[in-house]
């Protein structure tokens, strides 16, 4: 991954790292079966521990909830806990599997303890529904913006590519 690409997204090794090291794995509890934002959610997870701990062995599971999980019923919401040597992030959608994640790894970027992260407490967006709108269209060309093509999309199909997942995660 070029430099420029990950902004703020720079999981640099953490000067009191040694605040984690019994995290051996994540567990994800999501109601909805693997799809390609959990597997985003995983990515992310892993090149974060590798940045930050220098971890990239950390195990990832992710189960559906149990009777006695309580998880939370907003859309995109998340909370995250710890147990031993698990961090668990219950999400009541992928989405908020994804927002647990982004959410982990930035308390741990800005210094935060891992009793200061998982905390059990329920995080619901106050916005869930956002738009960007860049005047793409399908077959490439751009209305209006900056020259050149579009990276969305080319000759009616949609791109996904390195471009458009770093794009992804900028704006997440």
């Amino acid at each position: 991954m070029a430099e420029y690409t990950k902004a703020w997204l720079q999981y640099h090794a953490l000067s009191d790292a040694d605040e984690y090291p019994a995290v051996k794995r994540l567990v994800f509890i999501c109601p909805e079966d693997g799809g390609g934002i959990l597997k985003s959610a995983s990515e992310e997870a892993v090149t974060g521990f590798k940045g930050y701990l220098g971890k990239a062995d950390i195990g990832i599971t992710v189960e559906k909830p149990s009777e006695k999980d309580c998880l939370p019923d907003a859309p995109e919401s998340y909370s995250i806990t710890r147990d031993g040597e698990s961090l668990i992030i219950k999400g009541s959608d992928e989405r908020g599997i994804l927002y647990g994640v982004y959410a982990l790894l930035r308390g741990m970027g800005t210094g935060k303890k891992p009793g200061d992260i998982c905390t059990g407490s329920v995080i619901t967006p106050s916005c869930p529904m956002r738009m960007l709108n860049h005047w793409d269209n399908m077959d490439g060309s751009i209305e209006r913006g900056y020259s050149g093509n579009s990276f969305f999309f080319k000759d009616g199909e949609i791109l996904i590519d390195e471009r458009t997942k770093d794009y992804a995660r900028l704006v997440s």
